[in-house]
């Protein structure tokens, strides 16, 4: 791993428009070490476009029609590229690769040497994520659920401190969500977390911190949490919770109406 305590972000007065569209002014956020930060908000708000300016700063200035800005504090200091993973919304899966060779698919992008110690570890993964004797196949033969803790494991042997979510459960039933929710938990835990989605249940269920993200320009709202790390929506007080969760964001939803 980079470092033995995960970094912290800071993203510090972005900026970022589409033509006359404004869609960031002067905004500014902070990921917290070791915590799972939840940005919520309707589809369409700016949620993904904000994951991909941390990961691809460069990419957004001197395009036609697009003015863009952002300054990224990363502490202890490292590059961000080197820090991060990245689980998209869509499936990332190579088709004509098996599910071992799409596990160990960031080390041959990066022509790295995959020798037995790695491999051995990719094979370890896939078993503890249950997919022991799924490494042969291929990803037209394995669910949806399988195809992500595929990612999962690729995400793994990356082994590095920062995670960055897009949505990566949106095309998956509840059931295999909630499975998948307890595999994060276990396998992901004190990582530095940024996690996009659109859902106010996912955000209850595994976030530390919840900032609702509305308007236009953007602009934030702090939701607090006020859990335990370790819940059930069957529980009366994270069900009280989500319902507090619901109003602000219909709250926040009506302010921008008006």
């Amino acid at each position: 791993m980079l470092q033995t305590i995960a970094p912290s972000l800071r993203i510090d007065s972005a900026h970022l428009c589409f033509g006359e569209q404004q869609i960031f002014t002067d905004f500014s956020l902070t990921l917290a070490s070791g915590k799972t930060t939840v940005l919520l908000g309707q589809s369409g708000v700016g949620k993904s476009v904000l994951l991909k300016m941390l990961l691809n700063q460069h990419t957004w200035h001197n395009q036609p029609g697009i003015s863009a800005y952002l300054r990224l504090g990363i502490y202890p200091q490292m590059h961000i590229e080197q820090a991060a993973s990245y689980i998209a919304q869509s499936n990332t899966l190579l088709p004509w690769f098996s599910v071992l060779d799409n596990a160990l698919l960031s080390h041959k992008l990066r022509h790295l040497y995959v020798n037995k110690p790695t491999k051995l570890r990719a094979q370890t993964l896939l078993s503890q994520l249950g997919l022991g004797n799924a490494s042969t196949l291929y990803p037209h033969e394995i669910s949806g659920g399988m195809q992500q803790r595929v990612i999962f494991a690729r995400t793994l042997l990356q082994d590095r401190p920062i995670l960055l979510l897009d949505e990566p459960f949106s095309a998956l039933d509840t059931v295999t969500k909630l499975a998948l929710y307890g595999l994060i938990e276990t396998f992901f835990k004190d990582k530095t977390i940024c996690w996009v989605t659109h859902d106010p249940l996912e955000a209850i269920l595994m976030a530390d911190d919840i900032f609702i993200m509305h308007g236009r320009p953007v602009k934030i709202t702090q939701f607090d949490v006020g859990l335990d790390k370790q819940r059930d929506f069957k529980n009366e007080a994270v069900q009280h919770r989500y319902g507090a969760l619901m109003q602000q964001l219909i709250a926040c939803q009506e302010i921008q109406c008006t």
